[in-house]
């Protein structure tokens, strides 16, 4: 399992996705599925990043695991 702590702000958005991209390609994961998770991997840390610690900065955790 790989992680990446970050700070739980929308500027962070691209690194996240960054992240998980490379997880998933490493593993040969589809395009289609990527572009995807991609759409939901940015709601839910767009969410965190606007609800989860507002009005103040908090940290958020990313793992990624793969399973067959």
């Amino acid at each position: 399992m790989e992680e990446l702590t970050l700070e739980a702000r929308n500027g962070n958005i691209d690194r996240v996705v960054d992240f998980v991209n490379e997880q998933l390609t490493f593993y040969n994961c589809s395009t289609t599925i990527l572009k995807q998770l991609e759409m939901a991997i940015e709601e839910i840390f767009v969410n965190i990043a606007v609800y989860a610690y507002s009005p103040n900065a908090g940290n958020v955790t990313i793992s990624c695991e793969m399973q067959e």
